[in-house]
């Protein structure tokens, strides 16, 4: 949970792998983090303690100085208070991974499809909400066509496909038939299929709508 501290990036923008997007400011996570590291270096110092009375006892032991039971006491004591040890280091840990999450980066290289974020907006942690940005690789893209049953049978993944899009008229660009579904849609008695068509030229966008037309290959007959 935070507010929106920067953002650095808007709709639009190329980002790279790891660049950041925004910041939050979270004061109750580093509190959190602030006292966990305190309670952290109290239980460490208390096992430093209670393993040099193990230690020394031990040595005790074996000059015939003190008791067995007092020495397995002792050595208890300190596996216990390592034990406080490993916990509190564990919950330091896992604020410290919860903070890296106050730096919003980008997954990969791409273009910012949609910024949700206003400076000093609250944000509250695993909510159901608006994702804050959304980062689009469009250097491919998927094209997703629903086909009659009747023409099913001669789809084959490789398969060469010409679409049109209404941004650009008269022409026609290339694709390629890459996955099907193998499942027909009850309602409309059509198969999904997914195409794949290179965009490094940035023309197509995501959520397009366009006109496929498959070359199926035709019986000589």
């Amino acid at each position: 949970n935070g507010y929106v501290k920067s953002w650095d990036h808007d709709i639009g923008s190329p980002v790279k792998f790891a660049q950041v997007l925004a910041t939050i400011d979270a004061p109750d996570l580093d509190q959190q983090l602030s006292q966990a590291k305190a309670t952290l270096a109290s239980v460490e110092a208390n096992e430093q303690i209670a393993t040099l009375i193990a230690d020394r006892n031990n040595i005790l032991l074996q000059k015939q100085i003190v008791a067995q039971q007092l020495a397995d006491q002792s050595t208890a004591d300190a596996k216990a208070k390592k034990a406080v040890v490993d916990a509190n280091a564990a919950n330091v840990r896992q604020l410290e991974a919860m903070q890296s999450f106050k730096t919003l980066a980008a997954p990969f290289d791409g273009v910012v499809t949609a910024r949700n974020v206003e400076l000093g907006m609250l944000i509250n942690s695993g909510g159901s909400g608006q994702p804050l940005f959304e980062v689009s690789d469009l250097h491919r893209v998927r094209i997703y066509v629903q086909v009659p049953q009747s023409f099913s049978a001669g789809l084959t993944p490789g398969l060469k496909a010409t679409f049109e899009m209404p941004q650009y008229p008269g022409v026609q660009f290339d694709a390629t038939l890459s996955h099907i579904s193998k499942a027909m849609n009850p309602a409309s008695r059509s198969m999904q299929v997914e195409l794949q068509a290179d965009n490094s030229a940035g023309k197509f966008f995501a959520g397009s709508y366009c006109n496929v037309q498959f070359e199926i290959p035709a019986d000589a007959n």
